[in-house]
């Protein structure tokens, strides 16, 4: 019985654009970027949003911004891992909860 063996090699493949705080993988030109980092439009890792997953899982990155969180309804702050207020229509008030994920906040009309 014969046993063969086959090597494949790819030739190397440069991202685009400097892949700034991340690496470029080079064999599907894209950049990786080290945590906490998204891609911006660009393709670099120049977009920073804090929190782990980026915006605690409770907003999304704006990498357009290079690192903003938007922020989901009542999550706020930099990481949107602050329970805040919804905007009450219509004079109505707030009905806040504690600071919790699962906490519940809302208006009362």
């Amino acid at each position: 019985k014969t046993t063969y063996s086959v090597r494949v090699f790819f030739e190397p493949v440069n991202c685009s654009a400097p892949c700034g705080s991340g690496t470029c993988n080079t064999l599907t030109a894209e950049c990786s970027c080290n945590t906490g980092y998204q891609r911006d439009p660009e393709g670099s890792c120049n977009a920073y949003c804090p929190g782990t997953p980026a915006c605690s899982g409770t907003g999304v990155c704006n990498t357009s911004t290079l690192g903003t969180c938007i922020c989901d309804s009542t999550f706020g702050g930099d990481d949107c891992t602050q329970r805040e207020c919804p905007t009450c229509l219509n004079n109505g008030t707030c009905a806040p909860g504690d600071q919790s994920i699962a906490s519940t906040w809302g208006c009362d009309c």
